[in-house]
């Protein structure tokens, strides 16, 4: 019975792993991405340059990108920085 309990622990600690994996790249290529600048206007772009123009500050359009795109704290800061070198 424990055996096959800790088989199902490692079958599903795997599938874990190989999920976070695919995250992490999924966030690496958007990183990579707002670091060289390929970025498109989307919706998340244009709420940013909207916030800007009301005068809402970075902190405020830093969670709103936090909170829409899930990226740490850093990549919504690149982020950030970057549409507004944009317009």
């Amino acid at each position: 019975m424990l055996q096959i309990f800790s088989l199902i622990i490692i079958a599903m600690l795997t599938i874990y792993i190989f999920i976070l994996q695919n995250k992490l790249k999924t966030m690496e290529h958007k990183l990579s991405n707002i670091m060289a600048g390929n970025l498109e206007f989307s919706n998340v772009d244009k709420e940013i340059l909207n916030m800007h123009h009301q005068g809402r500050s970075n902190v405020e359009m830093i969670k709103f990108v936090r909170k829409e795109t899930n990226l740490d704290l850093l990549q919504a800061k690149l982020y950030v920085d970057r549409i507004l070198q944009q317009q």
